[in-house]
């Protein structure tokens, strides 16, 4: 029998879940109203996940180009009222001197760096290291985990936010390109903290931009971005490779796309 997208099990988090969550921010562009009294900020958010990723090169910050679009289209209609954050614990903490790297639309990937970047300094959180040996392509067949902060997951009587988090494992399923990977929108292998309300749907609007691993014989290796959820009567997650960003951050299309 197909599992609901409402039937998601809420328990305790997979030992997996917990490892991956330390590489997993929650993205937040707040909106300060201009009547705002001090201490009354009715705050609007626009959010995404993102994913902290360290190489030789640097650090860098990666999530779906569609979450920046998004912030950006925010900032220019409210300029000086706007700010990017993450999310530490129960803390929303600014990040300045951020600036892109690389953004590609077409894959879906954008990547940060910079001062705001390299002085993130979270207390639950931490960059996920590049191993020093090059990154194998995901093939179909091939076991993923994802995980990812959906929005709107404000409790009442918080003043910021008590996030939870959604996990996910399935099987790969590469398209003939290699430019998109899916997985089944329905297997087994699916969680949700309990801050995370009953889902209605499985597009999971802020998900995106949450980092995606493959299970390799010597451990987890990231192998995308979540880039968008599918509509039913699936439900497929939409994958963004990572193996298109090189170790400066930079977005190289494949051949297929030239």
């Amino acid at each position: 029998m197909e599992v609901g997208v409402d039937d998601w099990k809420e328990q305790s988090r997979p030992v997996l879940m917990q490892i991956l969550r330390q590489f997993c921010i929650a993205l937040w562009l707040v909106d300060y109203p201009d009547d705002a009294e001090p201490g009354k900020v009715d705050f609007k958010v626009c959010g995404g996940s993102a994913f902290l990723w360290q190489t030789d090169s640097g650090k860098f910050l990666v999530t779906a180009h569609h979450v920046w679009a998004a912030f950006q289209e925010r900032l220019r209609e409210r300029p000086g009222r706007c700010l990017i954050f993450y999310l530490d614990r129960n803390h929303a903490i600014p990040i300045f001197g951020a600036k892109p790297v690389s953004l590609d639309q077409d894959l879906d990937l954008a990547v940060f760096g910079g001062l705001g970047i390299e002085n993130l300094k979270p207390d639950e959180k931490e960059f996920f290291p590049q191993p020093p040996y090059p990154r194998s392509a995901v093939v179909t067949g091939d076991r993923l985990a994802l995980c990812g902060y959906p929005k709107d997951l404000r409790i009442d009587d918080e003043r910021y936010n008590i996030i939870g988090m959604v996990y996910m494992q399935g099987a790969a399923i590469v398209g003939s390109a290699g430019v998109t990977i899916r997985i089944p929108g329905n297997p087994p292998d699916k969680f949700r903290t309990a801050a995370v309300p009953s889902l209605a749907s499985f597009e999971l609007p802020g998900a995106s931009g949450g980092p995606v691993f493959a299970f390799r014989d010597w451990g987890i290796e990231w192998v995308g971005i979540v880039s968008a959820g599918g509509g039913p009567p699936h439900y497929d997650v939409i994958i963004a490779p990572s193996r298109f960003i090189g170790e400066d951050g930079t977005i190289t299309r494949p051949p297929t796309m030239l």
